[in-house]
């Protein structure tokens, strides 16, 4: 397994004790996966605010159970991490004697965890469920049901990997707080993860629970990578922050650089539920107005001087034909002295890093953000960015329609001059420069070759 791998796979771990002063003992990890844990813990830079402790790394199945029957471990150490099938945790719990402050959270879906979520309340564990919008409908559908179940009482739906950290007074704060040396509200009685997915840029968005009056969600990485991508973000935030999307968008709140930690603290709301229509509306709306915030004219051979990724497909053969004919129409296109538009660009404005709530649309998650970007990018990922991650069985002439009338309103609402035809130079452009990204913009790019007259 790389490191990125065990980065994700124990990606909860801003939950664990700290562990850096303690005497640990590991039960169910493999060899590769201590080495892991302990090399982690050796790269935290924070004050060690407790000393000489105990404590036991468990990766809970059948077998461990047994094992930990007849070890003293249990009961000798001062702090508990174990995670694993809810009925195993349920016994070792009934092992555990003493005062101990315990926090369980739910580890969803079970299979490849994304959150993590406190089990200390129906309050929390809503509040936590609300992190994630799953792309795919069955999951929407699954999370639903999760939430029926819970306000009625009933949580075993969402109790089929769990995680749960047993510990003494001198350890009750997850090891995140410490690391990031956050200053949170004495109020927040918990936390819920946002756990990514397996990548060298992966970071992990924390809710402290319950909200509050005016609720923070905290963004920290460990990785140059990951940090790079919030350093990003805030810059991206307080460049917005004074123009006429500022109230769509996050207000940052702090940031703070501990040891190997770059924490990002921004504004948190709550989604509410809205029809896809009223989405798309605001959508239009959104981007109109996030193009209108800084917008500039440059010559099209300009702009193709300065995209790299074009290099490589000038010698693909499988597209010599398409490139010819797009070729033909950058040249029609600039015969008539015309220019495109750059302007600022979300650069992941999918339906997902979205949300309507009680304040109005909701933009999030700026770290791939530009200021620079090609006009209507955000339009175009907006439209492709379900048929490339959720569902794709439309026809390249269906998506080609959608992107063009979606584009077009967008066109009219900013008040941009760019006909109907010249919409297709702009995604022309914008397929070219992510074809390597998705086959679907391979084929929608020669499909649009084929059909531009």
């Amino acid at each position: 397994m790389t490191d990125d791998d065990l980065d994700f796979r124990f990606s909860w771990r801003w939950l664990a004790p700290d562990s850096r002063s303690s005497k640990i003992e590991y039960f169910g990890l493999s060899n590769g996966e201590i080495a892991w844990w302990e090399r982690i813990a050796n790269q935290v830079s924070a004050p060690i605010l407790s000393t000489d402790t105990r404590g036991c790394l468990i990766s809970l199945n059948e077998q461990v159970l047994e094992e930990l029957k007849n070890s003293s471990s249990i009961d000798a150490s001062s702090w508990i991490c174990a995670w694993g099938k809810g009925k195993y945790i349920d016994n070792l719990l009934e092992s555990i004697g003493g005062d101990n402050h315990i926090r369980q959270y739910a580890l969803l879906p079970a299979k490849s965890p994304r959150l993590a979520v406190p089990m200390c309340s129906s309050e929390c564990v809503l509040g936590g469920l609300a992190l994630h919008r799953p792309g795919r409908l069955l999951a929407r559908l699954a999370l639903s049901l999760a939430r029926i179940f819970i306000r009625v009482g009933v949580y075993w739906p969402i109790r089929q990997k769990i995680l749960v950290v047993v510990t003494k007074n001198t350890h009750k704060q997850p090891v995140g707080v410490i690391t990031s040396d956050l200053k949170l509200n004495a109020s927040y009685k918990d936390f819920a993860l946002y756990l990514g997915s397996v990548s060298s840029n992966r970071k992990t968005v924390v809710l402290p629970l319950p909200l509050s009056a005016c609720p923070t969600v905290i963004k920290s990485a460990e990785s140059k990578l990951g940090q790079g991508s919030l350093e990003a973000e805030s810059r991206a935030l307080n460049d917005l922050a004074s123009t006429s999307v500022s109230e769509n968008i996050p207000k940052r709140v702090n940031v703070i650089r501990s040891g190997n930690t770059f924490s990002l603290i921004q504004e948190y709301r709550p989604r509410i539920w809205a029809s896809d229509n009223r989405i798309r509306k605001e959508a239009v709306r959104f981007i109109a107005s996030l193009i209108r915030t800084d917008i500039k004219l440059v010559k099209l051979s300009s702009y193709l001087r300065s995209i790299s990724q074009l290099d490589p497909l000038y010698t693909d053969r499988d597209l010599d034909i398409v490139i010819t004919n797009i070729q033909y129409h950058f040249g029609v296109f600039e015969s008539r002295n015309k220019q495109i538009y750059l302007c600022r660009n979300h650069n992941d404005f999918a339906p997902w890093n979205c949300a309507w709530t009680k304040k109005g649309f909701f933009v999030f998650d700026w770290e791939t953000s530009s200021a620079n970007g090609l006009a209507l990018s955000d339009a175009f990922y907006f439209v492709l960015s379900s048929y490339v991650h959720v569902s794709g069985n439309r026809s390249c002439k269906f998506i080609l329609e959608e992107l063009l009338n979606f584009s077009n309103k967008i066109v009219e609402k900013a008040e941009l001059n760019i006909c109907e035809s010249d919409i297709k130079i702009y995604l022309a452009l914008w397929l070219l420069e992510n074809v390597g990204h998705s086959s679907l913009y391979r084929e929608l790019l020669v499909f649009l070759s084929e059909k531009w007259v």
